[in-house]
This record gives C-alpha cells, structure tokens and sequence, in this order.
C-alpha cells in the first residue's frame, strides 16, 4: 500500500464512520470535532518548530499538516467522547490507552514508512494526554453552556410573576363573593 492511500485513507475513512452515529450525537460532539482539529495542528505546528517531529510526506492541497489530523483525530475525539463521556475515570483510562497506542506504535510506524520522522514517544504522550484533558473541559463547558434552561419562557409583554400565577380555590372563591 502506498503512502498517499494510507494518508487519504485516513482523511475519509473515520468521516464515513459517522454514518454509524447518531445525528444527535453528531450535533452534540462536532464543536468538540472542530476544537479536537485546532488544538491537533496547534500541536503539529509546536512539534514541527521545535523538532519533535518532521513531516515528510502529505497529500497535495494539505501540504504541510498530515491528513490524518483532519480526518483521525476529530472524528475519534467524538467516537471517545460518544461513550464515554460523563464518566471521567473511563474517559481517561480511554485517552490514556488510545494515545499509548498512538505514540508507541501509530507514530513510529508512520516513521518507519517515512510520512514523518518522530524522535520522541514520551513527550508527545504527555502532550496528547494534556490535550485531551483540555477537550474534556472544553465539553464540559459546552454542555453548561448549551443546556436549556429549565422553566424560561421568553415573551414580548412585560407580565407579573403573580399574575401568570394560577389562583387556589379558596382565592377563587373570595373573588367571587367580593363581585356579589
């Protein structure tokens, strides 16, 4: 397999994936998707200006970025984030597993195939970790932010609290025996 279907491969395989989620899902985790994306080549660019790590090879219009940042770590963020969100404790074992996976053997291998040319594990391991920390608080932030507010309802005419207040029975009754 050659290097540029390894690299298109995945750019538009993990975005087919989500033909697999639910659209509510989708509508909930895609400002994740876009944070994930923003931060990843925030990294990429850190990594490259200080010499962690080289790109060699990438496919035309996104010459300079891998194409695996576009396509990998967006849409894995919200498969991670689909399951595992709300429960801190699995989401970090998740992360931590998952970033194992891609510093020890993910990144080394894309070296061995000369995509990139990756010196160290250790540091981009603490790197990701930390940013997926970042993109948890990120959710968790919006999610305050989105949620509706319970009871608010919005109107034009200014109105009293009191007079949108149904009355009891015994309220009921002494209004009418004061119009008798």
């Amino acid at each position: 397999m050659s290097n540029q279907v390894l690299l298109w491969g995945t750019l538009i395989i993990p975005w087919l994936t989500l033909f697999f989620m639910k659209k509510e899902d989708i509508k909930r985790f895609m400002p994740l998707a876009l944070f994930t994306l923003t931060i990843i080549v925030i990294i990429i660019q850190f990594g490259v200006s200080t010499g962690l790590w080289v790109i060699r090879e990438s496919t035309f219009p996104l010459v300079k970025i891998p194409t695996y940042v576009y396509g990998v770590y967006p849409v894995g963020a919200m498969w991670i984030f689909k399951f595992t969100y709300g429960r801190f404790w699995r989401y970090l074992a998740a992360e931590v597993v998952i970033n194992f996976i891609l510093c020890y053997f993910a990144l080394p291998y894309l070296d061995t195939r000369g995509i990139l040319v990756f010196r160290t594990s250790f540091i981009t391991f603490w790197i990701v970790t930390a940013a997926g920390m970042l993109l948890y608080i990120y959710q968790m932030w919006q999610e305050d932010t989105l949620a509706p507010v319970e009871g608010y309802r919005f109107s034009m005419e200014p109105e009293l609290a009191a007079a949108r207040k149904p009355l009891s029975k015994d309220e009921e009754n002494k209004d009418d025996k004061d119009k008798q």
